[in-house]
């Protein structure tokens, strides 16, 4: 599984959607969350969209992601 950081660099809360299923959670500022992207051979690419004070992270079944704490997120 790789796996990447999302940090939220900017002074206010950064809202973080993972799709298909629509789960949100509010990173807070200088906060970090980690994303396990599985490893398989699916076709799908997935995505990572930026918007305003939101992220929408798309990705194959299996995504994974924890808070800076280590607390495992509904994803």
């Amino acid at each position: 599984m790789a796996q990447f950081k999302v940090h939220n660099s900017t002074d206010c809360a950064l809202t973080v959607r993972f799709e298909p299923s629509g789960m949100e959670h509010d990173i807070p500022s200088t906060d970090h969350v980690v994303v396990g992207w599985p490893d398989d051979e699916s076709p799908i690419l997935g995505f990572i969209e930026v918007g305003d004070g939101e992220l929408v992270i798309e990705g194959p079944v299996g995504l994974r992601a924890w808070h800076s704490s280590g607390q495992e997120l509904d994803t």
